[in-house]
């Protein structure tokens, strides 16, 4: 019996210094993310308001609509472009996965069909502009 426990506890080291056991008895690393987390929201949240108030603005100068209605289809765009992380978070966890599902977005962002920078090349040289 003593031999056969020497041998269990033996199989129990070399098992302990397998790199996935030892993957999975890493120390956690705390918080040390959370300001970068932090401040990515709060860029984010000032830019949201800056698009806010510059898409009002364009509303009522270029298109002719009443403050108020502005005001409500600026709130509908914000409320959709806040909702959709939702959507995506659905269709990662019951379908495609994280990384599928950051793939497909990624593309889909390439694939933009009216891309500012197309804009900014045409009026460098507005003789070839097709807008």
């Amino acid at each position: 019996m003593a031999a056969g426990e020497e041998e269990g506890q033996a199989r129990q080291i070399d098992r302990a210094s397998e790199p996935a056991v030892a993957a999975r008895r890493r120390k956690p690393q705390g918080w040390k993310c959370m300001p970068f987390i932090i401040a990515n929201e709060t860029f984010e949240k000032a830019a949201s308001f800056g698009v806010a108030a510059n898409l009002t603005t364009y509303l009522v100068k270029r298109f002719s609509i009443g403050q108020l209605q502005a005001t409500n289809i600026t709130n509908i765009f914000f409320a959709t472009l806040n909702l959709t992380p939702l959507l995506g978070a659905f269709i990662s966890d019951s379908y495609l996965g994280r990384f599928k599902t950051l793939a497909y977005g990624c593309f889909a962002t390439l694939l933009q069909p009216d891309s500012p920078k197309k804009k900014q090349f045409s009026k460098i040289n507005p003789a070839k502009s097709h807008y």
